[in-house]
């Protein structure tokens, strides 16, 4: 094997094995290596990474969303606008403007939401899977991951959740995902939230900020949240298993309850999980209302319970008593009366 050291004076160009072994079958003659009448190489199945990646992609576009492909370039007063006021920039030598790695894929989006109002186009809907570059605190490079960003430019809020929901129980069925309020730079904080994984906060969510909109200079209310993937991946890989049909049927059974204003959906779909009924399969939402005859300062919400039995069909008198244990529950804890 030739190396740096031990090549011939005359021919400095074979520093590496490969380099000899070239130079050999070109004084040989190329035409005298054989040539294989097949080709063979060894095929693995799809890793996690690969399988999940493409599982998000698929849930992003049955939801509408368009992929973008951006650079991954930013101007640093983009930056600033989500918090990041020194982000990790290259050298001004190599790139003068625009030198900063993004730490949001967002602000890419936002200039492709820019790009399609001034060409008339006014109902977009975008997402880029991509590295994302925030500095970490004391480290001198980045805290790098990928991160999927999404966004509605006319859509609404409530649907960008979902589609992060959706995301979620797709990659990681067996995860415990919760929307918190929490002020985000960039998004409306009156109105943005942390997005949690099992108690871990991956993203966040809400409506660009004025400001924002004005910097990037669009004219439409716009949606967006970010989910951190690795920290789904690292959480994924959950083996989907069969399970049988069920034999018996379900019975659901919608109760409507009046609660302080101030309580919310979550706190009242805990404290009927805090109930244990094995034959409970489901908690569902249906509706909130106000008004008539319910006093100001509290709303009815109401939602379906679902118990289902593997041994035989239940009864009503089984599932009454079932509901009455729950409504005792949210009584005690929440202060809930029943709706007559």
């Amino acid at each position: 094997m030739a190396d740096s050291l031990h090549h011939p004076p005359f021919r400095t160009d074979i520093t590496r094995e490969i380099d000899l072994i070239e130079e050999v079958a070109r004084i040989e003659g190329y035409d005298k290596i054989p040539t294989a009448d097949r080709i063979t190489h060894q095929v693995k199945a799809p890793g996690v990474v690969e399988r999940l990646r493409k599982q998000a992609a698929a849930v992003m576009s049955a939801a509408g969303f368009d992929e973008a492909l951006t650079i991954g370039f930013v101007d640093t007063k983009a930056a600033a606008l989500f918090g990041i006021d020194e982000p990790v920039c290259v050298d001004p030598i190599v790139r003068r403007t625009n030198n900063a790695l993004r730490p949001t894929v967002l602000i890419n989006l936002l200039e492709a939401c820019k790009t399609n109002q001034n060409a008339g186009n006014g109902d977009v809907q975008l997402y880029e899977l991509a590295s994302v570059f925030p500095p970490a605190a004391g480290q001198k490079l980045p805290a790098e991951h990928t991160e999927l960003a999404m966004l509605s430019m006319g859509g609404e809020l409530r649907d960008v959740r979902g589609v992060v929901e959706s995301l979620v129980l797709e990659l990681v069925p067996s995860a415990r995902v919760e929307v918190t309020s929490a002020p985000v730079a960039g998004f409306d904080e009156s109105a943005s939230a942390n997005i949690l994984l099992n108690g871990e906060i991956v993203g966040v969510l809400g409506p660009a900020s004025t400001k924002t909109l004005n910097h990037f200079g669009i004219e439409q209310a716009v949606m967006m949240a970010t989910v951190n993937v690795d920290a789904l991946i690292s959480a994924g890989g959950d083996v989907r298993r069969y399970t049988h049909v069920p034999r018996f049927p379900a019975i659901r059974r919608d109760i409507s309850v009046i609660v302080d204003e101030s309580t919310t959906w979550k706190q009242l779909a805990d404290a009927i999980d805090a109930v244990p009924q094995p034959m409970r399969v489901g908690v569902d939402y249906v509706t909130t209302y106000r008004g008539k005859p319910i006093p100001p300062g509290a709303k009815s919400v109401t939602a379906t319970l679902t118990y289902r039995s593997p041994d035989g069909t239940l009864r009503g008198e089984q599932v009454d008593e079932q509901v009455a244990c729950v409504l005792d529950a949210l009584k005690t804890s929440l202060d809930a009366d029943l709706r007559a």
